[in-house]
C-alpha cells in the first residue's frame, strides 16, 4: 500500500530520506543540485510516495515560476519499473486540474528515454531544446 505525503516543515525529512534512496536517478534528477531541500516548502505542491514499510520511493512537485507551472518527478532506483512514475504523474496532474491550471511544463534529459516515453503518454509535447534537455508542455484544459 502506497501513501502520499504532502511535504511541509514538519516532515521535510522525507525529502532527504528519498534523496538517499534515489540511487542512479541522481544522474538525471538534478533538481536539488543547486537548491536546498527547503525550497520545496515554497512549492505549490511537493509530495513523497512511501511504500508499505514507510520507505520513500517517489518524489514529485509542482512549482510556479512566473506564469509557468513546473512539474518534477523522480523514482528511487530500487522502485523503478513498478509504475510509480505513473502514480506520481496521475497525482500531480489531477491536483493541477483540481486547481484549474491550464498547463504544466517540465524539462527532461535527452537521454532519459523512459521518462520521455512516460511524459509523452501524458500528452506532453516537446516545445524546446536547450543543451542536453528537452522542454515539454501539457495543456490541461
Amino acid at each position: 500500500m502506497y501513501k502520499y505525503h504532502h511535504i511541509h516543515a514538519e516532515n521535510i525529512n522525507l525529502v532527504n530520506d528519498f534523496l538517499r534512496e534515489l540511487g542512479n536517478g541522481v544522474a538525471t534528477f538534478r533538481y536539488f543540485d543547486k537548491r536546498p531541500v527547503e525550497t520545496v516548502l515554497k512549492h505549490v505542491l511537493a509530495v513523497i510516495l512511501t511504500d508499505e514499510t514507510g520507505k520513500p520511493v517517489a518524489y514529485g512537485h509542482l512549482d510556479r515560476e512566473g506564469e509557468s507551472l513546473w512539474l518534477g518527478i523522480a523514482v528511487a532506483e530500487k522502485a523503478q519499473g513498478l509504475g510509480l512514475g505513473k502514480k506520481m504523474m496521475d497525482y500531480l496532474i489531477s491536483y493541477a486540474i483540481s486547481k484549474k491550471e491550464q498547463s504544466i511544463v517540465l524539462t527532461v534529459d535527452r537521454t532519459n528515454l523512459k521518462a520521455i516515453k512516460l511524459y509523452e503518454r501524458y500528452n506532453f509535447v516537446r516545445i524546446a531544446e536547450a543543451g542536453t534537455f528537452y522542454k515539454y508542455q501539457c495543456k490541461l484544459q
